[in-house]
This record gives structure tokens, C-alpha cells and sequence, in this order.
């Protein structure tokens, strides 16, 4: 079973064929994250398995029976579920979600990437951050009465210039801005803004262009992969619970 994108549908045949424990991931990024799972299980051959995203990886939880297999295991990022609570259809101890609004919040919270930065960038970082929320937090309050609403739109597009920030932040007739939600989220953006626009926003940072060294997103990731703090460690307990007894290195 390769990385390339299927539909559920196929990942289940494709589930349904292997005889192998899997764990079901979001797409590769998470699968860099993960991988040190597959050498720590090697004994019980565990494959990490990319599903083409979080739809995916539900969908296939939501048809788990007709695959039969010893053991599938699912990993997947929280979401807007962060602000509320997971529903009960995916309360399984197979069904494992970030602590977080994604893996990246978790990363981000167990490693701490503002450490790479210098002063006066965390300040504009900080900054940005906040700006971006106040767009952020009213698509965010639009999007629970309208799913089209997009929220995954890169800072460097609603940062771009004062124009193009007032036009997104731009009010509807009758609309009233959500403070308390803004609030609340900047009270605790990196567990609760979307990870990789908090990572994007880092890296207006830590890539700019008089800056050295230069980071990338996914380079950021696997430093904090390879450091595994307590949010992450939690996964991979978790994991390792949901396999057969003396499978560990």
C-alpha cells in the first residue's frame, strides 16, 4: 500500500486486501510524523497508511467493520471538534485525535517553535498572529452557518496589504463581530487556531529572505517529530494500546 491519494472506497478494498496492522493517517505530512511508529512496531510489521486527508480517514472509521483484519488503527486531527467536543460516534479506543486543532498545533505546543525565533521576530510574529485572528475568528463564526465559507485561505493572503485586510474583515450588513470568540481563541491560538496557518504564520518569520538559517513547515515538524513531547508521546501510547502485547521494540 503506497502514499498516493485513493477514495474511501478504495482504501477500504485496499484495507481489506492487507493483512498487515495499519494505521490510518491524514496525509504525509503525518505520515514523516509517524513513521518512527513503523521501527518501534516493527515485530508486528505495523504499515502507516496516508488516507488524502481527514475525510478520508473518518470515512473509513465509519465502514471499520467490513474490513477484517487484526488490527487498524486511526489517526486524526480534531478540527473545529477542538472548540466543542468529539462526537460520540467516534469515541473508539482505535479512533485516536490530536489533543489540539491539528497535529501541528500539538508539535507546536510540545516543542515550542517561537524558541527559533529572536526577539524582534516573535514580536511581529505575535503580532500577526493576532491580526490574522480577527479575520480568522469571523470566518470562523460565519462558517457555523454557511460550510462555504473558506478558512484556508494562507496568511500571506489575508496579510498581504491594509486593503486586503480590511476587505476580509469587512463586516455583511446586519453582522456583529464575534469579540468573544476572537478573545478566546487569541487566548489560546496555538491549541485552537488552525495548525498550518499557525505554521505559516511562523514561517513568514523563519524563512524570510535576509534570515539565516531558513525553516520550512515540514522541516519544523520533523525536529519536533524527532523530540516527541507529551502530546505526541500520547499518540504513540495510544497506538502501541491498541496492539498486540509484546509487538515494542
Amino acid at each position: 500500500m503506497g502514499g498516493s491519494v485513493m477514495t474511501v472506497n478504495e482504501l477500504v478494498a485496499a484495507l481489506q486486501r492487507s493483512s498487515l496492522p495499519t494505521v490510518l493517517v491524514e496525509g504525509p505530512d503525518d505520515a514523516i510524523i509517524f513513521r518512527e511508529l513503523e521501527r518501534i512496531h516493527a515485530k508486528s510489521n505495523l504499515s502507516i497508511l496516508p488516507a488524502g486527508g481527514r475525510p478520508n480517514v473518518l470515512g473509513v472509521y465509519e465502514r471499520r467493520n467490513e474490513i477484517r483484519k487484526p488490527v487498524i488503527i486511526f489517526i486524526a486531527d480534531q478540527d473545529f471538534w477542538c472548540l466543542s467536543s468529539v462526537p460520540a460516534l467516534y469515541n473508539h479506543r482505535n479512533m485516536i485525535f490530536t489533543e489540539g486543532y491539528s497535529i501541528e498545533n500539538d508539535l507546536h505546543l510540545d516543542y515550542d517553535f517561537c524558541r527559533l525565533l529572536s526577539a524582534k521576530e516573535k514580536d511581529i510574529f505575535y503580532a500577526e498572529v493576532k491580526k490574522f485572528l480577527t479575520w480568522y475568528a469571523l470566518a470562523c463564526t460565519r462558517r457555523t452557518s454557511d460550510s462555504a465559507v473558506m478558512i484556508r485561505i494562507h496568511p500571506n493572503t489575508v496579510l498581504e496589504n491594509e486593503t486586503t485586510f480590511s476587505a476580509y474583515c469587512q463586516l455583511r450588513d446586519s453582522e456583529v463581530y464575534p469579540q468573544l470568540f476572537f478573545e478566546k481563541i487569541l487566548s489560546d491560538y496555538a491549541k485552537l487556531l488552525r495548525g498550518k496557518s499557525l505554521l505559516a504564520l511562523l514561517i513568514r518569520q523563519l524563512s524570510n529572505s535576509k534570515r539565516i538559517p531558513k525553516h520550512s513547515a515540514r522541516g519544523l515538524l520533523e525536529i519536533a517529530a524527532a523530540h516527541r513531547g507529551c502530546r505526541l508521546q500520547r499518540i504513540f501510547d495510544a497506538v502501541g494500546k491498541c496492539l498486540p502485547v509484546a509487538t515494542a521494540e
